[in-house]
């Protein structure tokens, strides 16, 4: 579990040979194709080479006498240039890469957690030209990041982004994060429902957050860790989470800010889940 690996075994964090990452990218999938095209044709301007297996006729083998190398009579007293174990000059040194500059192709950079993330979520706002995304990690924290997309005076696309810590205060590493905005909809007055962000974490708390600023709007009372959760993709009201550690399943209605069901039944820990899409 990612919780005894951050929280029991953290003296031995700096001696891990593991590499870990703290940093949030956004990368424009266009650069990453444009990338790859020319990594593809640089491979392409390589020499050919013949994989074809060669096979060695009988008939020109020749034998050759080859010297006692354990019997120091009869090897030569010729002392070896220092020249000879020189490697070719064409030879790249030992340590240097070959491989061509990595380039920085990200839009934005975010560089607000402390130690490895561990749950990542998105959402695009096509109507504000705004990516909202949500990172947790070992460092027991979340964050909601907002990168938006403006034009300037000058035509040119202008990027401003926002990172706003969520203020629950968790005692172990965020485990799952989910957007119900993708699935929201009107209520029974016509006005469409809140936007949510739903944040999980091995300490076993279930926080619901405003999407749009980071606000706390409720902390769910749920199973004794959580593993993970998502919304019922109608309506977005819905949400379900499930625990590793007791193997139980809830379901919360969140307008009312109550639990619907626990569901039992696994012997063991309930690593994934999700809802069925209604077709009506």
């Amino acid at each position: 579990k990612i919780q005894s690996a951050t929280k029991t075994n953290n003296a031995d964090t700096n001696t891990n040979n593991t590499t870990i990452s703290s940093t949030i990218f956004v990368i424009e999938p266009r650069s990453i194709n444009q990338q790859t095209a020319t990594m593809s044709a640089n491979t392409n301007n390589e020499d050919d080479f013949d994989e074809t297996p060669t096979f060695v006729d009988m008939n020109s083998v020749v034998e050759v006498n080859v010297p006692d190398t354990n019997n120091n009579d009869d090897v030569g007293d010729e002392m070896m240039d220092d020249t000879d174990d020189a490697p070719p000059s064409n030879m790249p040194m030992e340590g240097a890469s070959s491989s061509p500059a990595i380039v920085d192709q990200s839009k934005a950079t975010f560089n607000s957690h402390t130690d490895a993330i561990y749950a990542i979520t998105s959402h695009y706002d096509a109507s504000s030209h705004t990516l909202s995304m949500a990172s947790g990690g070992g460092d027991d924290r979340a964050y909601l990041h907002h990168v938006t997309t403006s034009n300037s005076n000058e035509g040119t696309a202008q990027l401003s982004q926002t990172t706003t810590p969520l203020s629950h205060p968790h005692t172990d590493s965020i485990s799952c994060l989910a957007f119900n905005a993708p699935y929201i909809a009107k209520d029974v007055s016509g006005k469409p429902q809140k936007s949510l962000l739903a944040v999980g974490s091995y300490d076993g708390a279930i926080v619901l957050y405003d999407a749009t600023n980071g606000e706390l709007v409720q902390v769910l009372e749920g199973p004794s860790d959580v593993e993970w959760t998502c919304f019922h993709p109608k309506g977005g009201t819905v949400l379900l989470a499930g625990s590793m550690a007791d193997g139980t399943i809830w379901m919360y209605h969140t307008p009312s800010k109550s639990c619907l069901q626990v569901f039992v039944g696994h012997e063991g820990g309930v690593t994934s889940g999700a809802f069925s899409r209604s077709e009506e």
